[in-house]
């Protein structure tokens, strides 16, 4: 210890820079609404896709590849119309709330680099229906149901100008493409146009057969084009005369429409209909050049970029399309889980990943790729949870129905369906040893069954309410259970004893999970409380607070040191929640994910090989992060950032001789001069 008192004097002289992140390190998101899709718009780069619909949700795409750039949270109401800014840092969002008969809305606007909303635009009394940026990005017009568009700064978020004449609601605005000119169309079945320097009306236009729902300019600025009822209608924008007028389907309103800049060299129009189609026409004339029916439903709004190469649609069915303008056809199906996820799994290897979601359906994932591997749909309404076997041969689907179904995930088929519980069965548990898998049913109890032949060894009861989750200890000679009554309950599986019991909560305990070393137990309840016990005799070791809501998941490290915890709490229109990492030797919480956490989060589970870890959210996305530990050698602490702190924490546990002690971070078995040597010579490292 002769350099202590050297090391404690640096100390001193050392700044300290403190790492917060309240987003985890992501790899890749997949995800899908869960209600009709009624809005899409492209970046003006065409790099990214925005959707947003009736869920109250928007999703960011990646065009390049489909996966999920961001999702974005705020208190949305029923999302109405998207709008990015010309340069693509900011992208505008409008929205409404229907409360009786009182109607709201409001536009939110957000910065595309770390998803914070920079604005909130409170000038509407009513709905607002659509959203625009100018194509300098000096101004944002939005439309609403209280008869009028308001032009905004949305930088300062300032009204500018109001724009009022509808007799009805205003349904959709575009700027010109010279930005002179704005327009909007109304319920009363009319577009009017005007000049954006002093607000006068320059056209009004008229002779549709139904409320115009869209609106869009062509690229050259020759063309206005609307959708009113089942007609399409250009007009000359210079000088206000009708160029045509065309029923794209007979019968069918028009939902959407947008124009196709510089398309083959004439005017093109794209349009989405209640027929499930959509098509391509030339203008003005509308001349049918392409069509094709890609949703189950209403294809509900339509979006071009501006380099004519891609389109999107959006549909009833939930579902956002991505297509190739020239041939016509689906590039890419962005929308993956429709329904809550309520569980992920890995597999042993961390190759993939085998998701279940209210929508019906088990998903299996390369991991490193965020590829689809297959979708099943193993029938008996939602999934409730899913587990992967110990050999990453089987997985598991318990569903609604009561029935556990397990599929191999080599090719999908199914291996076997049992019912092991009269009432649905809430956590599945394989033990490590691959002899025995364990169920804990709503029905009070938990059973094991031998993995070999799918049959019964014996029932565990005792627990008085549901279930919710179990564990096996690493040994595989002991099953622990949560329930509903607020106790932990661990018994012996060679004989079905109780080996323990373990009170202290006061609500449901919703989540359990061993230690990989066996040396604790975790778990934690619905009122957002995390204990954690020796696993030996189930004495209390600390209790851990944080949570704002009731912890859903639980999983330790596979070296042990940290433990994964989430919580799902709801919130005036859904739900919220987190995901947080804390050291298990003090306790000390290490890091709060706070973003990227819509819907609140459902399970959380580490990588086997500890490189990722993984959660599930209730807006239905699967989220794969890098592990934030132990990737700096020094980081004590799980901040990502060497700094005085982990400094403290090693000098404060100087000269301890203890085996996987966390401040002994050469491995050699105690903490001393070699561990304060890695410090300082990383100190500041990812500060």
């Amino acid at each position: 210890m002769k350099h202590f008192s050297a090391v404690v004097g640096l100390v001193v002289c050392l700044i300290s820079i403190a790492c917060s992140q309240l987003e985890a390190p992501i790899r890749w998101m997949r995800t899908g609404h869960n209600e009709g899709v009624y809005a899409v718009a492209y970046s003006h780069n065409g790099q990214y896709l925005a959707s947003g619909g009736d869920d109250r949700t928007v999703r960011i795409w990646r065009t390049s590849d489909g996966g999920v750039h961001r999702t974005l949270s705020a208190d949305f109401g029923w999302i109405t119309g998207l709008s990015f800014s010309p340069d693509g840092s900011l992208l505008a969002v409008s929205d409404a709330n229907f409360d009786g008969f009182d109607y709201s809305g409001a536009v939110k606007v957000f910065r595309m680099s770390d998803g914070e909303m920079t604005q909130e635009l409170l000038g509407h009394i009513s709905v607002v229906s659509a959203v625009a940026f100018s194509p300098n990005g000096q101004l944002l017009a939005s439309a609403s149901w209280d008869n009028s568009v308001i032009l905004w700064n949305p930088h300062t978020g300032a009204i500018v100008r109001t724009l009022s004449g509808f007799g009805d609601w205003v349904n959709s605005v575009v700027f010109s493409t010279d930005g002179e000119l704005v327009c909007a169309g109304g319920e009363d079945g009319t577009i009017r146009v005007w000049r954006v320097s002093n607000g006068t009306q320059r056209f009004l236009f008229s002779g549709f057969d139904g409320p115009v729902l869209s609106i869009s300019v062509t690229s050259d600025n020759k063309y206005i084009v609307g959708a009113g009822g089942t007609l399409v209608r250009a007009y000359i924008l210079t000088d206000g005369v009708l160029a045509g007028s065309f029923t794209p389907a007979p019968g069918f309103a028009v939902a959407q429409l947008t124009t196709v800049p510089n398309f083959g060299g004439g005017h093109r129009v794209l349009t989405a209909g209640g027929d499930g189609y959509a098509r391509m026409l030339r203008l003005p004339d509308g001349a049918p050049l392409n069509s094709l029916r890609n949703h189950n439903g209403a294809v509900l709004c339509i979006a071009a970029t501006r380099d004519a190469a891609w389109f999107a649609t959006g549909g009833y069915d939930q579902h956002v399309r991505h297509w190739s303008v020239i041939a016509f056809n689906v590039q890419r199906f962005l929308t993956a889980h429709n329904g809550v996820i309520d569980a992920a799994r890995w597999t042993p290897d961390s190759a993939q990943i085998v998701s279940g979601a209210r929508d019906a359906t088990m998903r299996q994932w390369n991991a490193a790729t965020a590829s689809e591997v297959r979708s099943i749909a193993p029938g008996g309404g939602r999934i409730l949870t899913v587990e992967v076997s110990s050999d990453g041969q089987l997985a598991v689907a318990s569903t609604e129905d009561t029935l556990l179904r397990f599929y191999r995930t080599s090719n999908g088929t199914l291996a076997r369906s049992m019912q092991p519980h009269f009432s649905p069965t809430n956590s599945v548990a394989f033990s490590n040893d691959g002899q025995t898998f364990a169920t804990g049913s709503a029905d009070f109890t938990v059973k094991l069954f031998r993995t070999s032949n799918y049959s019964v060894i014996r029932t565990l009861s005792g627990p008085f309410g549901s279930v919710r989750s179990v564990a096996f200890s690493p040994d595989s000679a002991f099953i622990a259970a949560g329930s509903n009554d607020a106790i932990v309950r661990v018994w012996r599986v060679s004989n079905g004893e109780l080996a323990y019991l373990i009170t202290g909560h006061d609500e449901p305990v919703q989540a359990i999970a061993y230690s990989h070393d066996g040396r604790f137990l975790a778990s934690g309840s619905a009122d957002g409380v995390i204990k954690i016990w020796n696993a030996s005799d189930g004495s209390p070791v600390r209790t851990l607070f944080g949570h704002l809501g009731g912890v859903t998941s639980l999983a330790f490290s596979p070296n042990n040191r940290w433990l994964l915890s989430s919580d799902r709490y709801p919130q005036s229109h859904g739900f919220n929640g987190s995901v947080r990492i804390w050291r298990v030797f003090d306790g000390q919480a290490s890091q709060a994910y706070t973003k990227e956490v819509g819907g609140g989060v459902t399970s959380v589970r580490w990588a086997p090989n500890g490189s990722r870890f993984l959660y599930s959210r209730g807006d239905n996305t699967l989220v794969v992060a890098d592990n934030p530990c132990d990737r700096i050698a020094g980081d004590t602490d799980c901040s990502g950032c060497v700094d005085d702190r982990d400094l403290s924490f090693v000098l404060s546990h100087f000269g301890v001789v203890e085996t996987g002690h966390p401040a002994d971070l050469n491995g050699d078995g105690s903490v001393n001069d070699s561990d304060l040597a890695i410090i300082l010579g990383n100190f500041g490292q990812g500060c």
